[in-house]
This record gives C-alpha cells, sequence and structure tokens, in this order.
C-alpha cells in the first residue's frame, strides 16, 4: 500500500508483523505442515527456503527491507513513518493509517510463479467448555463476532457471506479513497488455510519460527542456511513432542 509519501523514502518493501518470505505469516505454517508428512520444505530449493533467502537478502545485502532496528527506529509502525514504499499486511492494519500525512492506496500482491495467492489471519471469538455460563458465553460471542461496527474496527472479513456486503461498505465509508475492490477480489484466491492452522504443536513450532526471525532481523552475519537446517532439526524435535 502507498501513494504519494512526501518523505524521503529509505526502503522499498516492510512486512507486517516482521516475519518472513514472500507470503510471509503463511511460510512458516505450510512449511511446518510439510515437516510433519516427512518432507523438507525449507531448502533454498523450495518455496518456504526461498521465501527466507529472498528476505534475509533484502534486508542485508540489498536493503530494500528494513531490518529490526530499522522497524523499531519508525516506532514498529514502518509504513506509517513515510520511510517505506509498501508494506504487506492485512486488512486490520488500516486503522493504523487514519492518521498518516500521506495518500496511500491497496493494490494486489504479484503472483508467485503464475500463481495468485492471497494469505489470510483468522480470528475467533470463542467459548470456553468450562464456562459456567455456556448459554449467555455463546450470546455474547455471537454478539461480538457479528457487530458491524466491531467488525469494521478489527478489519477482520466476517466468514458469514451475509455479513461482508455491510462489512465492505463500513470500510468505504471509512477510508473513502482506497481501492477495497481489491480486497473483495482477494476472497476469490484463498489458496492456503490460516496461518494459524496445520502446524503441529503450533504454540512451540511458531516459537521457534519467531526466535529465527529476530535473529534474521538483528544480524547481518549469520549463516542462514545454516540456520535454516538447525530450524529443521528443531522442527521435528518439536513435532514429536
Amino acid at each position: 500500500m502507498c501513494k504519494a509519501v512526501p518523505f524521503v523514502v529509505t526502503f522499498s518493501l516492510a512486512l507486517s508483523l516482521m516475519l518472513v518470505g514472500c507470503n510471509p505469516t503463511s511460510a512458516p505454517s505450510r512449511a511446518g505442515s510439510k515437516l510433519s508428512e516427512g518432507a523438507s520444505p525449507l531448502s533454498e530449493d523450495a518455496m518456504p527456503g526461498r521465501a527466507f533467502h529472498w528476505t534475509y537478502d533484502g534486508m542485508w545485502e540489498k536493503h530494500f527491507i528494513p531490518t529490526g532496528g530499522d522497524v523499531d527506529s519508525m516506532q514498529g509502525n514502518s509504513f506509517a513513518s513515510g520511510k517505506v514504499a509498501i508494506v504487506r499486511s492485512y486488512l486490520w492494519y488500516l486503522p493504523r493509517l487514519v492518521d498518516v500525512p500521506f495518500d496511500w492506496d491497496m493494490a494486489a500482491i504479484p503472483s508467485y510463479e503464475g500463481t495468485v495467492t492471497v494469505d489470510w489471519s483468522s480470528s475467533m471469538v470463542g467459548v470456553m467448555n468450562s464456562s459456567a455460563h455456556p448459554r449467555e458465553a455463546v450470546v455474547v460471542a455471537h454478539a461480538l463476532a457479528t457487530s458491524p461496527e466491531l467488525l469494521a474496527l478489527w478489519g477482520n472479513v466476517p466468514a458469514l457471506e451475509s455479513l461482508q456486503p455491510g462489512f465492505f461498505e463500513a470500510l468505504e465509508n471509512r477510508y473513502p479513497d482506497v481501492d477495497l475492490q481489491v480486497a473483495v477480489d482477494s476472497l476469490e484466491y484463498l489458496g492456503f488455510l490460516s496461518h494459524t492452522a496445520i502446524m503441529p504443536n503450533h504454540p512451540t513450532a511458531y516459537a521457534r519460527f519467531d526466535d529465527l526471525r529476530d535473529l534474521m532481523s538483528a544480524r547481518g552475519d549469520i549463516d542462514i542456511d545454516v540456520e535454516i537446517d538447525q530450524l529443521e532439526s528443531d522442527l521435528r524435535a518439536i513435532f514429536m513432542e
């Protein structure tokens, strides 16, 4: 997303959440899924492996992706700082752009090897089975998950198709100059499950991905192949826990 940035743009691309890959947040889950099936998807020849290399090179060799230190200097919101030309993010990022002092817009991410893929993040409102008042809790959860006002604030496209037209209408009223049709059309290209799905032992495995993300963004002198091999070894052990 970007247009007419009236500052010195020092980077071309920022990856929201500082996660890795061409589709940053989905690469870990896809790699984790393949690893749990016995495959080796983290090699430089496989898509997730290439994503790690592409991201690391972008930070430390080609310098078009901000490092962790760069992002910290931008108060964690690199695109809104005016020093980044494009951010790859989700609709829930839009509220962070309400008061930025420049014009911006939305565009589709280019296809990868001829395939159009829309990565997506899921959120849910649930009720614990230990709730002392499950019926009342379900009523509240439903009200939260279907509230047009809250959905617009969260920026999460409702799973119920009947709520989607109202959701996008609310976003259009909030962001009248943004091409939200890009988001509407993207619903036809949800090629993978959410990054929160698939991977076994998800919290521990995802934390291990985060460790490598932090290392990649903090240091420009690591051997990325060695770190990827160690990641794969650690993940196989984590999946067996």
